[in-house]
């Protein structure tokens, strides 16, 4: 069992917050209670991981809104105006929970595509966020970054760019 890992405990959904050696800090969102660390070795039946998300499931960004809270839902329009309400842990999971904003793990079984609108409820409003061309899970992006032809920036490019002002770390 990991941190991020998606478990299934008792029949019902748990994300894996925190492991340590002898316990493990499970939340369905709104609670936590800690688990065994191993219970997923020692009892199979009770507990099983179903994926780890943070890995395996593209994700959006969602802009932090402080004054908006927590996000508390995530929502998909219908063609007809009307908006679906995705199911926590089963089509979605929130990276951090209690921030106000950060990465939505999308489920791939949902089929969404580029262009699509998904609209994030918090606490206190939404938001819309709209899924980007590049709608990949980490190994993914992590592939198409290492097959990209960038050219080698030599010393002295960054030497030009730092004394330009065109330093990103500014």
């Amino acid at each position: 069992m990991r941190r991020g890992d998606l478990i299934e405990v008792e029949g019902k959904r748990r994300l894996v917050c925190v492991v340590k050696t002898v316990a493990a800090t499970i939340s369905d969102s709104t609670s936590y209670e800690q688990i065994p660390s191993n219970l997923d070795e020692v009892s199979p039946e009770t507990c099983r991981i179903l994926c780890c998300p943070m890995e395996d499931w593209p994700f959006v960004l969602a802009k932090p809104k402080v004054d908006l809270g927590p996000i508390v839902g995530v929502e998909r329009p219908k063609p007809n105006g009307t908006l679906l309400p995705l199911q926590n842990l089963y089509d979605y999971v929130v990276g951090e929970p209690l921030r106000s904003g950060g990465a939505i793990y999308i489920n791939p079984a949902l089929s969404l595509q580029s262009g699509e609108r998904l609209v994030v409820r918090h606490a206190t409003g939404t938001q819309s966020v709209v899924i980007p061309k590049g709608f990949l899970n980490l190994a993914q992006r992590i592939q198409r970054a290492k097959t990209q032809n960038l050219p080698e920036a030599s010393v002295y490019d960054h030497l030009l760019a730092d004394s330009m002002g065109d330093r990103e770390d500014d």
